[in-house]
């Protein structure tokens, strides 16, 4: 008993190490901080941006399409039919919003936009050209993922 009431006295307890927060109270305002900048962050991505990623995510889940489907034609075919039946209503809707939303930037905003925009999407057609080409018929896959273009 006696060293707990010494290790009280001379401080190594910590009561007061955490300046009168509590952890949870620390966590919690951690917690907003962060929150506050991913709010801020997505609110400061313009719409031309947002549909262009929306576009990246199509083209991110026609890789993994042509990477499962591992050189059968057939199953990559089926599989990306069923993914562009499956989504068809939001890959045109990015593609004509996104052309919408480039007309409204000024010609140097789109001129920029355009080169960034070509740079992030060059790696997924790079790759998606790649593995069309591990396929006995690149041109029927090719074919079908310009539906995603």
């Amino acid at each position: 008993m006696a060293e707990l009431a010494d290790a009280q006295d001379s401080g190594s307890c910590g009561h007061n190490a955490c300046r009168g927060s509590t952890p949870l109270f620390r966590t919690g305002m951690r917690l907003s901080r962060l929150l506050i900048l991913c709010v801020l962050f997505a609110t400061c991505q313009s719409e031309v941006e947002r549909l262009h990623g929306e576009s990246l995510y199509h083209l991110k889940n026609v890789i993994e399409i042509l990477e499962k489907s591992a050189g059968d034609t057939d199953r990559a075919f089926t599989e990306l039919g069923k993914y562009y039946d499956d989504h068809y209503e939001r890959i045109i809707d990015v593609k004509f919003n996104g052309s919408r939303e480039l007309m409204k930037l000024s010609e140097h905003d789109r001129m920029t936009f355009q080169t960034m925009a070509e740079k992030k999407s060059r790696l997924y057609r790079e790759r998606i050209e790649n593995l069309a080409r591990t396929y006995p018929e690149p041109a029927k896959i090719l074919n079908m993922v310009r539906k995603f273009l």
